[in-house]
């Protein structure tokens, strides 16, 4: 049974893999550097979701831990 740390630690490495699977994505349409707003939906997205799941914002230090 997986305690609520794990939960986030799995959700945290699951929207990090989407944020860079859809990186990759937008540099194969926009070119290798994507326009500022395209990444900040990106992150954008990320957060909502993790917002969804979890109930709370993310950290600051989750955010950085995420997106770089």
């Amino acid at each position: 049974m997986s305690t609520p740390d794990q939960k986030c630690a799995d959700l945290k490495q699951k929207l990090e893999a989407d944020g860079m699977r859809q990186l990759k994505e937008l540099q194969q349409k926009k070119g290798i550097i994507p326009p500022e707003k395209d990444l900040v939906d990106l992150m954008q997205k990320g957060a909502d979701e993790f917002k969804a799941q979890t109930g709370r914002n993310m950290t600051y230090g989750e955010m950085r831990e995420m997106y770089g």
